[in-house]
C-alpha cells in the first residue's frame, strides 16, 4: 500500500501557535520523557519540546557519523540514513514524526513502533494527511492502538496520535477468572466502597476506593449470585433511561449485575446481551440466569474489541469499569458505534485520570487488572469516543477515586449518542 503527499515546505515550521497548542496537548508529555524526533522540521519540533522533556534524540540525515554522538544539554543528534532507525528497540517514550510516512506507511509505522516502549506515544504530523479510516488500517497493521486524528487548521495540516500496544488481555482474564472462584469483587459490591489497592507493593495505588452507587432497591432486584461479585466503579444503568422493548448490550458483563438490572427495565418485550471474555464469569452469569428464571438475558463470549453482535442491532450500550481494562480503547468505541442503531445511546462508567502517567506505571499487571493503570487521561478517553463518531458526549465525575503516582484516578459516567442519520 502506498501513500504520497506533495512536496511542501517543512510542515513543522509552518504550524501556527494555535496548532502547536493542539499538538502538545495531545502528546501528553511528561518531564521525564525520552523523545525521538524525525522527519521534516525536526529542529523546530525539538526546539518546542526541549523545555518539556528529559532528552530528545534528533534523527537527522545531514548529521555526519563523526558528529552524531555529540550532545548539547537535552539534545542529541543521531545520523539517520534510513531503516533501521539508529535507536534501540523500546528505547523512547514518544516519537514525533513529520511528513515521514511517504510511500511505505505501514513499514514506517512499524519501525516507529519498534523504538517505542510498550504504551509509548506516537505523534504523526502530515501536511496532507490521509483519511481517518486509512490511518486506522495502517495503525492496526503496525499494532498501534488508540488512534486519534485531528485537522489542525484550514490549510489541511493534520495529526494522528496512538500508542504501542501493551499486552494485558491474558493477565486480565486470569485475574477475573480467579475472582469468580473466590466469589469476591475488587471494585466494590452493592453500594459499599472498598480498597482496590495493588497487593504486591509495587508502586501501589494510594487510597483507591471504588463505589458502584447502586441503591439498596436495585441490589434487591438482582440475584445474590450476581450482586456478590459486582466489579463496577459506578452505575451506568441509572442514566441509561431504559424503556420496555429496548435491546441492550453490556460490554464486559462479568457476573451479570448490570445485565440483570437492565432486564428488569426492558421487560420481556426487550432483550439484554452480555458480552464477556472470561469463561468463568460467563459460566457464573449463565448459571445465575437459569436459577433465577431470567429469560430475556443472554451471555456471549467475546472481546470488547471484536463484539459478537450484529451491525446496527442495539438500542443502548453500557459498560461498567471494563473499557479501562482493554488494550485498545479506541477499537472498543468503534465496535460500540458499529453495533448501535442510528440514534442509539452509549452509557459508560469507567476509570480515568486527570493526567498522563509514566509508562512504567502502566506495566504492572495487578494494577491494570485492578482497574487503574490501564486508565487513560479523561481528555484522551473522550477524544476516542468522538473519534469513533459519537456526538453529544458528556461526562460526570463520580465518587470512586484515588491516586497513582502524581495522577488522580477517578471514575466517570460518560454519555454519548450515535447520530440518527448514521449508516
Amino acid at each position: 500500500m502506498s501513500y504520497q503527499h506533495p512536496s511542501t515546505p517543512s510542515q513543522a515550521e509552518a504550524f501556527s501557535e494555535a496548532s502547536w497548542k493542539k499538538i502538545l496537548a495531545k502528546a501528553y508529555l511528561l518531564p521525564g520523557n525520552l523523545v525521538a524526533v524525525i522527519g521534516e522540521g525536526r529542529n523546530e519540533i525539538a526546539a518546542r519540546l526541549t523545555p518539556l522533556v528529559r532528552r530528545i534524540y534528533v534523527l537527522d540525515p545531514e548529521t555526519s557519523a563523526q558528529s552524531a554522538n555529540q550532545s548539547s544539554n537535552k539534545l542529541e543528534q543521531l545520523a539517520y540514513t534510513g531503516f533501521p532507525l539508529p535507536l534501540l528497540e523500546e528505547s523512547v517514550d514518544i516519537v514525533f514524526a513529520s511528513n515521514f510516512l511517504n510511500e511505505h506507511p505501514i513499514e514506517s509505522l512499524q519501525e516507529l513502533g519498534r523504538v517505542l516502549v510498550p504504551g509509548g506515544r506516537l505523534v504523526i504530523l502530515e501536511n496532507c494527511p490521509p483519511k481517518p479510516d486509512q490511518f486506522r488500517t495502517w495503525f492496526q497493521e503496525a499494532d498501534l492502538v488508540n488512534l486519534i486524528t485531528r485537522r489542525l487548521d484550514a490549510s489541511g495540516q493534520g495529526m494522528a496520535t496512538g500508542t504501542r500496544r501493551i499486552r494485558m488481555s491474558d493477565a486480565v482474564q486470569e485475574a477475573y477468572g480467579n475472582r469468580v472462584k473466590q466469589s469476591t469483587g475488587c471494585c466494590g459490591g452493592s453500594s459499599s466502597s472498598q480498597s482496590c489497592c495493588s497487593s504486591d507493593g509495587y508502586l501501589p495505588t494510594q487510597n483507591m476506593l471504588f463505589s458502584t452507587g447502586y441503591s439498596s432497591e436495585e441490589v434487591s432486584l438482582v440475584p445474590t449470585d450476581a450482586a456478590e461479585i459486582a466489579l463496577g466503579c459506578g452505575n451506568p444503568t441509572a442514566l441509561a433511561n431504559l424503556v420496555p422493548g429496548e435491546v441492550v448490550l453490556d460490554i464486559g458483563s462479568g457476573g451479570g449485575m448490570d445485565a440483570f438490572l437492565a432486564a428488569q427495565k426492558v421487560g420481556q418485550s426487550g432483550r439484554v446481551i452480555g458480552v464477556d471474555m472470561t469463561p468463568a464469569m460467563l459460566g457464573r452469569a449463565r448459571s445465575t440466569a437459569r436459577k433465577a428464571g431470567i429469560t430475556n438475558v443472554e451471555f456471549r463470549r467475546g472481546h470488547a474489541e471484536q463484539l459478537p453482535v450484529e451491525d446496527h442491532s442495539v438500542d443502548v450500550i453500557f459498560s461498567n469499569c471494563v473499557i479501562n481494562l482493554c488494550e485498545d480503547k479506541g477499537q472498543v468505541f468503534l465496535e460500540a458505534y458499529r453495533v448501535l442503531k442510528p440514534g442509539g445511546r452509549l452509557e459508560v462508567s469507567d476509570v480515568v485520570m486527570d493526567q498522563s502517567i509514566p509508562v512504567e506505571l502502566r506495566l504492572n499487571h495487578d494494577e491494570w487488572a485492578g482497574c487503574v493503570s490501564g486508565a487513560l487521561p479523561e481528555t484522551e478517553y473522550l477524544d476516542l469516543i468522538r473519534e469513533a463518531g459519537f456526538i453529544q458526549v458528556s461526562v460526570v465525575r463520580t465518587t470512586s477515586s484515588g491516586w497513582l503516582g502524581k495522577a488522580q484516578v477517578y471514575s466517570a459516567l460518560v454519555s454519548a449518542r450515535k447520530p440518527a442519520q448514521s449508516g
